[in-house]
This record gives structure tokens, C-alpha cells and sequence, in this order.
């Protein structure tokens, strides 16, 4: 059993949720879309390692049917969202008065919804190219399988390999425009975006483009090359690829060769690693210096006002009762009976006599 597996699962999900949270009241749907896979993706890995420690049995298929799903989604919606960053980073740094125009901002829209909408069609394609449901291998879980074809290559492999040609080309023109305006870029950054986007923010956000592009090529590369390792089989046909499509493969640390489970386990490492480079471009900026102040004052008032009620309650349980005292009782007495008389001499004042009949008596009195 590798118990620092689900530990570090479980770290770099919580690493990437910190800077989730603040970015979401920013409404920036590129943030959101780099780390709702990312947190899924984790919980769901080290899930696996902890229920998969030392066994491969079947004890949730159904658990793994969704989660390599989830997994397989990822696959592309790294390199959407990397397209998705560059392409804005060059939509602001660019001077160019075409940015404005119509044109470009539906062309800016359809690869936006491209981007983000992408993965759940993914993942509904990947049954075309999945001979068998999943594999189990000891000590990491469930994982994903995809049959080695010439149909899974533009199905599985052409598409997060578009994304990344058009996040490379959006890169290279943001560097360009950079250059161009190197010596202005803050002032013209909020000219383009309201005073909302300051140099410093721009340079952390174009360097995790570049970071994450760099990333998502390599490995990419090294899950297509892992796949293919043994070369492409022919296409048999859906019905034939599918005839055992119930079966679930179980693979013990000893059934499988050192290298492949040595690479095996390098895949594990892939989504903790993407979630570290992402959180790190944003737990260390100047941004994340002002988010943590706040975050200390919230608390420390929140502490504050917890003492306060605590103390207040505490003085209250703790605050003997007075018992009152002779002399005030007797005053007390005093002031009713003194109440009471004056209250009766009006009552007695305002009675007027009546006869039987109910009606007034006139008292007379002699002359």
C-alpha cells in the first residue's frame, strides 16, 4: 500500500479549491474551468488509492464507471482551458482595433464555448473507442481504457492536440503584442480591461499559459505514447470491440512489468502535479497577499465578537441575585397602599346612585 498517494490526492485538492474561492467572486470562468476538474479529478484518484490499498476486487463499479469518466474529461479540458487563457491574455494585450469589432468577438465566443463545452462530448465518444468497462490495478484504483486504434488516435488524441496548436498560437501572439507594448503595459492593460487587470496580475496569469501549455504538451505526449507503446491494432468493428464490453480487468503489482507499473504510477502523479502548478501561480501573488489580510481580519473579528458574547454570558451565570431588602419591601407597601386609596376615593367619587328602574336619583336637599 502507498498510503502517500490519497495524502497528496487530498493536499492538492484542497490547494486548488483555496484559490477557487476567491477567484469565483471575480466571476473568472477560466479559473473555474482549470479547477473544477482538477478537485474532482483528485478526490476521485485518492478515493481510489484508499478503497484499492493492497487489492484489486470489485467493490464499486458503478463508482468507477463515473469517476473514469470524469478522468477521461480531463484529459481534455486541461488543454480547452489552456486555449481559453492565452486567448484572452492576447485579446488584451493586443492594440489592434479589429479586437473590437463584431467579428471578432463572436469568433471569441464560439472558441469560448468550444473550450468550456467540449469534455462532456468527450466523454460521451469515449465508449466508440472502450473495449471493456475499466481496469483496477492494486494500490491505485480504477482507470480509464481506450483501444488502441487509428479511430481512437482523431477521436481521443487529435482533439486536446487542436487545443493546444491554438493555445501555442495565442501564446505566441500575446508574447508578441507584450513585446510590442513592454514599455506601457500597465497603463494600457487598464485602458483594455477598466482598471480591473494590473500589470503584475497579467505577468502571473501569461506565465501560468505558459507553464500549463508546456505541461499539458508533455504530457499528453507521454499518454499517447503509453497507449501506443505496442504499436495500433486493427479496427474490428463497434460490435466486435464491444462483444466483451462487461469485462473489468484486475492487475496486481505482480502480474504487471516493473516498468509498466513504474509508468502506471507516473500517470498518478499527472493531475497532483497540474494542481500544485496552478495553485502555486496564485497562493504567492500580491493578490493572494491582500486575500489573506482580509481573511485575517475576518477572523480576527469573528474571534473577537465570540469572546465577547462569551464573556457576557459567563458574567450573567456568574452575577449573584439581589434579594430585596426590608425597607424597600416596606416602601414598596407603602406606595400600593397609597395607590389603592387614591384609586378607591375616585371610584367612590364618580359612583351616582341609581333606583331600581336604572334610572338616576336626584338628591335633593332642603332648602
Amino acid at each position: 500500500m502507498h498510503p502517500e498517494l490519497p495524502i497528496v490526492s487530498y493536499i492538492s485538492a484542497i490547494l486548488v479549491i483555496l484559490p477557487l474561492v476567491w477567484e469565483w467572486g471575480q466571476d473568472n470562468v477560466v479559473m473555474i474551468s482549470f479547477a473544477a476538474p482538477l478537485i474532482v479529478c483528485n478526490i476521485f484518484d485518492g478515493t481510489n488509492a484508499i478503497i484499492w490499498g493492497d487489492k484489486v476486487r470489485v467493490i464499486a463499479p458503478v463508482w468507477c464507471d463515473i469517476g473514469t469518466k470524469i478522468l477521461i474529461g480531463g484529459t481534455v479540458a486541461l488543454p480547452g482551458s489552456c486555449c481559453l487563457l492565452n486567448m484572452r491574455l492576447a485579446k488584451y494585450s493586443s492594440r489592434n482595433p479589429l479586437n473590437r469589432s463584431r467579428f471578432w468577438r463572436i469568433g471569441e465566443k464560439v472558441i469560448e464555448i468550444i473550450c468550456l463545452n467540449y469534455p462532456p462530448f468527450y466523454i460521451g465518444y469515449h465508449y466508440v473507442v472502450q473495449d471493456h468497462r475499466f481496469d483496477i490495478v492494486e494500490d491505485i484504483g480504477c482507470g480509464p481504457v481506450i483501444y488502441p486504434s487509428i479511430p481512437a488516435v482523431f477521436l481521443m488524441w487529435v482533439p486536446p492536440l487542436s487545443f493546444l496548436v491554438g493555445s501555442w498560437i495565442f501564446l505566441l501572439f500575446n508574447l508578441r503584442n507584450v513585446w510590442r507594448i513592454r514599455y506601457s503595459l500597465g497603463k494600457h492593460l487598464q485602458e483594455k480591461s477598466g482598471s480591473t487587470l494590473f500589470a503584475s496580475r497579467f505577468l502571473r496569469l501569461m506565465s501560468l499559459g505558459i507553464v500549463l501549455s508546456g505541461w499539458a504538451t508533455a504530457v499528453l505526449v507521454f499518454r499517447m505514447w503509453f497507449t501506443m507503446k505496442d504499436g495500433l491494432k486493427p479496427w474490428p468493428g463497434i460490435r466486435k470491440l464491444h462483444h466483451n464490453f462487461g469485462f473489468i480487468g484486475q492487475l496486481t503489482s505482480d502480474a504487471v512489468p516493473a516498468k509498466d507499473l513504474r509508468l502506471i504510477f507516473l500517470t498518478y502523479w499527472i493531475i497532483p502535479i497540474t494542481a500544485i502548478l496552478l495553485s502555486g501561480h496564485f497562493l504567492y501573488g500580491e493578490d493572494a497577499k491582500q486575500q489573506y489580510i482580509a481573511f485575517g481580519y475576518r477572523m480576527q473579528n469573528r474571534f473577537e465578537r465570540l469572546g465577547r458574547f462569551l464573556t457576557c454570558r459567563r458574567q450573567r451565570k456568574t452575577l449573584p441575585h439581589k434579594q430585596p431588602s426590608a425597607d424597600s419591601s416596606a416602601l414598596t407597601l407603602r406606595n400600593t397602599e397609597s395607590k389603592d386609596s387614591r384609586e378607591g376615593k375616585s371610584a367612590a367619587s364618580s359612583v351616582t346612585p341609581t333606583s331600581s328602574f336604572g334610572r338616576s336619583v336626584e338628591t335633593v336637599h332642603p332648602v
